[in-house]
């Protein structure tokens, strides 16, 4: 009888479940508040497509101090800007860090194609030989833009158009003026 009972006991072992530790569940990942605030701006969706932290901190109890980086591929690669926000008024800081692009933008124009646009605009250039550039910055309203520049500089005659890489808009069109000091 000893020996029947040491063998039902042994099987139960063999066929029993086997005891694995447990795996925690995977950390929620809260967005931090300046994350919050460009989801906000831009779209959740765009938001995780082109920006990323690099560094967050407090400033003072109401201001936080953040920056980022935003690629968006061929055209923008690792542009690091910082903003400042107010935690009181949700907004940013009145005091300006850096350029923030706030709303989402689509580089549909190619730099090829803002060429086309900025002769149609009326710039010269004999050799139709134009640089273009990527702008970004207050005069292009905190957007993304194609800078076309004639680099013959004809006095008197447009040497740079400035504009947006979305829509082709015309910010900025500069005329080369007689340099007054000869």
């Amino acid at each position: 009888m000893l020996i029947s009972v040491l063998l039902v006991i042994a099987g139960c072992a063999e066929q029993g479940p086997e005891l694995r530790p447990s795996t925690p569940p995977a950390p929620t990942v809260t967005p931090s508040i300046t994350e919050q605030f460009l989801i906000g701006q831009v779209g959740e969706k765009y938001f995780r497509e082109h920006y990323e932290l690099v560094t967050e901190e407090a400033v003072s109890p109401d201001l936080l101090k953040a920056t980022y980086s935003y690629s968006y591929e061929p055209y923008v690669k690792d542009y690091q800007f910082t903003l400042l926000l107010d935690l009181k008024k949700q907004q940013l800081s009145d005091e300006e860090v850096s350029v923030v692009l706030l709303e989402p933008q689509a580089f549909k124009l190619r730099p090829e194609e803002a060429i086309e646009i900025a002769v149609a605009q009326g710039i010269e250039s004999t050799t139709k030989s134009y640089s273009v550039d990527l702008a970004f910055d207050r005069m292009t309203h905190n957007r993304f833009a194609w800078a076309v520049t004639n680099p013959e500089g004809n006095v008197g005659k447009i040497y740079r158009i400035v504009l947006d890489v979305e829509g082709g808009e015309v910010y900025v069109r500069e005329v080369l003026g007689v340099d007054k000091a000869h």
